[in-house]
Order: structure tokens, then C-alpha cells, then sequence
């Protein structure tokens, strides 16, 4: 999977997690936005092309 799907998935998720109403959701999909945005890391360190991590979902 390329970056960019990767990052739309990023945002998708954390846009759904910041409309949950529940905290059970919320946290959910926070772990799988963490998810992603490791993904995202380690490919940008694979390509010599890291811009640094992602901020926790959780902080947002």
C-alpha cells in the first residue's frame, strides 16, 4: 500500500474517532490510527525519507 492510502486511512480513522460517541469507539479506532501511522514510520525509514513520528491519536 502506498503512503498516501495509508494517509488517507490515517485521517479517516482519526475523523471518526473524533465524531464516536462513545470512549470505547473513540479508543478503538485511536489504536488503529496508531496502527496506521506506524505503518507510515516504518515505511518512511525503509526509504531513507523519515519526516519524524506521528503525534499519539490519543493527544490529539
Amino acid at each position: 500500500m502506498d503512503l498516501n492510502k495509508l494517509f488517507f486511512k490515517h485521517q479517516i480513522a482519526l475523523m471518526r474517532a473524533a465524531g464516536a460517541g462513545k470512549s470505547v469507539q473513540r479508543a478503538s479506532l485511536h489504536v488503529c490510527a496508531d496502527a496506521i501511522a506506524s505503518r507510515i514510520v516504518d515505511i518512511q525509514r525503509r526509504n531513507g525519507a523519515f519526516a519524524g513520528a506521528l503525534i499519539p491519536a490519543a493527544q490529539l
